[in-house]
């Protein structure tokens, strides 16, 4: 079906002063588009379309949505107890500095908890294992030993129960950590399940040394965060996976294909989430409202989260971002009456030419045979 742009506006949004306008603030911006007149008439429909759009990332790579997971152990009853690990935000430019920060979130926990959760495990520590090349394997590689002081681990010896657990809907860590990935949130009672590969062998190191392997079964990556989502608060005939609009939610109900508010997924650039629009129109939305007094843009990350920045950021700081929508009212071609031509039968060959003076059933033959 053929359409017709019957009006066009352009919007040139900038929410650097967001938080003056009804609450707003540089990622969650609401404005008023009442004065605008912007009205779908009957048989018409109104479409957003993202022309440009710039932000400044001015988070880290490591930050609130992936820096936490959970290290556990039995203790003398054979429960398993488990403890908060926070990986230090920041920017990790190698695998080693992320693989040095994830062992100082081990050893703080187990230090806090020496006589607590963790007390099975006071007289070890992690180190980056050395022997591996990580660039290679691009997974993270620790060694667990004896700290110093301590009677250290000899040939024979089993390794502690010691259990590296990350939670889908806690954090992405798994994502950073190359690790497995337990679906639901953290459970007040934890089990015997490692995302991490501890080996059951002990091992000796090229200074004769012992130590055990803890390491990343799937290759770590330095950021969580590759895209963002443009989000919009107007009704759309759009549609998404239901991850992307369930929160942290992993519960069935809110898996599959559903209705979305996303506008557009947006690629990290460098230091910047830029884009432009093509010729064609890849994001665009087809509203089902017939008027636009207001609209929301909200910023999120892939679970539908706020993005991760400083607490007050977003209203006095540097968390703001300009974009160019175009919005058109569209005409689709109505027919208003149905006209076509009566039908008109074929007629055959046989009667073009000589046609039957009468009918005799081929009497005057039969009469001048006799």
């Amino acid at each position: 079906m053929t359409e017709t742009i019957v009006e066009t506006h352009n919007l040139f949004i900038d929410s650097s002063q967001a938080n003056q306008e009804n609450g707003s603030n540089g990622s969650d911006y609401s404005f008023v588009l009442s004065n605008a007149g912007i009205h779908a008439k009957s048989g018409q429909q109104i479409r957003l379309t993202l022309n440009n759009f710039t932000l400044v990332r001015t988070w880290t790579s490591v930050n609130t949505s992936n820096q936490t997971f959970y290290l556990c152990t039995k203790d003398s009853s054979g429960d398993v107890n488990g403890a908060k690990c926070t990986i230090a935000s920041g920017n990790y430019d190698t695998l080693k500095s992320l693989s040095e920060a994830v062992k100082k979130a081990l050893n703080n926990a187990i230090e806090a908890e020496s006589t607590g959760v963790l007390q099975t495990l006071a007289e070890y520590e992690f180190q980056v294992n050395e022997e591996e090349d990580l660039a290679k394997t691009n997974k993270i590689h620790l060694k667990l030993i004896k700290i110093d002081g301590t009677t250290p681990l000899n040939a024979g010896d089993n390794p502690p129960d010691i259990f590296i657990q990350t939670f889908y809907e806690d954090s992405d860590s798994y994502v950073i950590l190359g690790s497995r990935r337990i679906n639901g949130t953290v459970p007040s009672t934890f089990e015997e399940i490692n995302c991490f590969d501890v080996s059951s062998a002990i091992i000796q190191d090229s200074d004769s040394s012992y130590y055990f392997d803890v390491s990343s079964p799937y290759g770590a990556i330095l950021h969580s965060f590759p895209y963002i989502y443009l989000r919009t608060n107007t009704a759309s005939y759009s549609y998404s996976s239901g991850t992307l609009n369930a929160k942290n939610s992993t519960s069935p109900s809110n898996l599959g294909l559903q209705t979305s508010n996303i506008l557009a997924k947006i690629e990290l650039n460098g230091e910047y989430f830029h884009y432009e629009a093509g010729v064609e129109r890849q994001y665009s939305i087809r509203l089902q409202q017939h008027t636009l007094p207001e609209i929301r843009l909200r910023l999120t990350d892939h679970r539908d989260n706020a993005l991760p920045y400083e607490p007050g950021q977003s209203t006095d700081g540097n968390a703001f971002f300009s974009a160019v929508i175009r919005v058109d009212v569209l005409q689709g071609a109505i027919a208003n009456k149905l006209e076509s031509q009566p039908y008109q039968p074929p007629i055959y060959d046989r009667f073009l030419s000589h046609p039957l003076e009468k009918i005799d059933l081929g009497r005057a033959f039969y009469q001048q045979k006799r």
